[in-house]
This record gives C-alpha cells, sequence and structure tokens, in this order.
C-alpha cells in the first residue's frame, strides 16, 4: 500500500514538472494564441437528470471562430484535441484551448440535440487577447484594447512566476503527504504488531490458569486423604479403649499395633503435610506469575517453578493409600 501511494504521488509530482515545462517551452516559442471563444459552466438536461457542461457563452467578432458557422453561442464543448473536457472547470478547458498562435486546435462541439460535430480552427494572438475582452464588448457595448507586446511579456512572465509558485507549493504538499503516509504505515504496523504481542500473552495467561486450576485439585485431593487418614486413626484408638476396659489379654498385643500406627501415621502425616506445604507453595507462586504476567508488557517471556507433580501409593497395615508427590525437578 505504501508502495503504491508513493508511486501515485511521485507520478503526480512528475506530472506537474512536465506540465510546467510544456509552459515555458509554449511561452518560449511565441506568443499565446486562441479562436477568439469564451467559456462557462452550463447545464443539460439527459434523461431527466440535469448534468453540469462546459458551453461557448460569447464569440470574439475578430477571432477565428467568428463566421465561420462552426461554433455559435451555447454550443456544448464537448473536446479539445481529443480531450474529454465535458467534466471539466471551464478556466481548465479554455487554457487547452489556447496554444501557440498559428498552431491547430481540434474542437468536438454539440448544439440542442443535433449530432456532435469536430473541426479544427487556427489559433490567432489577437483572438487570444480578445477572447474575455470582446465577449465583454459585445455584452456592455465596450471594446477593450489589445495590450502591446511589452505588456503581453510582462503578463506572461507574471504569470510564469505565479504558476512556479502554485507549483512550489503544491509539491511541498505532495512531500508532506508522502511523509504522512510513511508515519501513517509505520503507525499501523506497529499496531498490528502490539496485537499480535498481545495475543500471545494472552495465551500464555489461558495455560497458566489451566495449570493453576489442575494445582488446586490436587491439592483439594491430598487434603481428603489426609482426613481419611484421620478417621482411620480414631478408629483404632476407639477399638483400644473398648478392649482395655474389657481386660481381653489382648490389649498389649493391640496396644503394641496402636504405637505402630500411630508411628506410621505420624511419618504419613509429616510427608502430607511436607506435601501440602510444597503445593501451597507451588500454587501461591502460580498465582504470582499469573498476575505479573497480566501485567507485564506483551514481549515480557512467561515462566514457571520447575516442577512435575504426580501421585504415590504406600501400604499401611495392608491398605493402599495414595499421597501427593514431587516426582521431577528441573
Amino acid at each position: 500500500a505504501e508502495g503504491q501511494g508513493m508511486l501515485a504521488l511521485e507520478e503526480a509530482r512528475n506530472a506537474i514538472t512536465r506540465m510546467y515545462s510544456a509552459i515555458c517551452n509554449q511561452s518560449a516559442q511565441g506568443p499565446i494564441g486562441g479562436i477568439g471563444i469564451s467559456l462557462g459552466a452550463g447545464e443539460v438536461s439527459i434523461k431527466g437528470k440535469r448534468k453540469a457542461v462546459v458551453k461557448i457563452n460569447g464569440i470574439a467578432p475578430d477571432g477565428p471562430a467568428a463566421g465561420t458557422g462552426l461554433v455559435q453561442v451555447g454550443d456544448v464543448l464537448l473536446e479539445v484535441d481529443g480531450r474529454d473536457i465535458s467534466q471539466m472547470d471551464p478556466k481548465a478547458a479554455k487554457e487547452l484551448v489556447k496554444g501557440p498562435a498559428g498552431s491547430i486546435v481540434r474542437l468536438k462541439t454539440q448544439r440542442a440535440s443535433a449530432p456532435a460535430q469536430e473541426f479544427t480552427m487556427e489559433r490567432s494572438s489577437a483572438a487570444s487577447s480578445s477572447e474575455t475582452g470582446s465577449a465583454m464588448g459585445a455584452a456592455t457595448g465596450m471594446v477593450s484594447k489589445e495590450p502591446s507586446v511589452p505588456e503581453k511579456g510582462k503578463e506572461g512572465a507574471e504569470k510564469a512566476a505565479a504558476l512556479h509558485e502554485q507549483l512550489s507549493s503544491l509539491m511541498k504538499q505532495l512531500d508532506d503527504a508522502r511523509s504522512d503516509m510513511r508515519n501513517k504505515v509505520a503507525m499501523q504496523s506497529e499496531m498490528e504488531q502490539h496485537a499480535k504481542q498481545s495475543k500471545q500473552t494472552e495465551a500464555k495467561s489461558a495455560a497458566l490458569a489451566k495449570e493453576l486450576e489442575a494445582s488446586n485439585a490436587k491439592l483439594a485431593e491430598t487434603k481428603s486423604k489426609a482426613n481419611d487418614l484421620n478417621t482411620l486413626l480414631d478408629q483404632a484408638n476407639q477399638k483400644l479403649s473398648m478392649m482395655a476396659k474389657s481386660g481381653d489379654e489382648r490389649v498389649v498385643a493391640l496396644e503394641k499395633e496402636q504405637r505402630e500406627m500411630e508411628d506410621a501415621l505420624k511419618t504419613v502425616r509429616s510427608k502430607t503435610e511436607k506435601q501440602l506445604w510444597d503445593l501451597e507453595e507451588a500454587q501461591s507462586a502460580l498465582r504470582l506469575m499469573h498476575s505479573a504476567i497480566c501485567r507485564q508488557a506483551p514481549a515480557t517471556p512467561v515462566g514457571g517453578i520447575g516442577i512435575a507433580l504426580g501421585t504415590e501409593t504406600v501400604n499401611i497395615k495392608g491398605k493402599q493409600l495414595k499421597f501427593a508427590k514431587v516426582t521431577q525437578i528441573a
């Protein structure tokens, strides 16, 4: 998009430069001539719709067009030297009609509902100076005096200077437009990069949230198993207490068994509490990392704590109990 925009601006600038050079060369070749007509904006009705056109609204009596019958006031000017001017401003169309005195201009006009006609005329320097003045004279009764050669030269120099100033201003505007387009393209590229990084951060945050959820589930499972062990211990204590009251000889053996079970349960409980502590620390670390990722810049990488969790089955007095354990450390 940037390359096409720059190319269009460069082509416009080159076209303006060529037009200015052509005007300067044209002025150097000799006086500018016309065919003695004045142009203005008009409208015609085509299938019930009004359309803007360029019309001939005046004919100088001393110009090449006068008395030929080829043009009349009210005719619509369609083309100048094969160029369609139907949508052109009348002032711009007038400049196309002008040219070096003695040169030929080809016109295409249409009168009312008659077919369009094409013809050529030779430009005259007298007609160029009288195109506006003679048309005004026909309406007011006054005829303007044709400027002298020095006056024409001065007028041409002033027009050339004004045109050069306009071209310089337009070229500056083109340069500004080019710079503005480059800035917009760079801004768009930066916005696209930020959007891409934002999507990556959202994906990492979602993965971390899933990992935190899995950790919570494992922690809940470990706590449930610890509660089951406490229940078994309470049941064993109740049974020993009842047997001690009955005076059964098996009390001694049961007390020994109770002590062994209590020692085993203490070991298991200590191990379970350590695992619970490790899991709670891991869970807290994951929460902190999740919060940090949500606040960090899009390009900041996301990490973990480098552990893998699993389960372990322990045989206690013929009963298989599962516990959570750290299976790998990176």
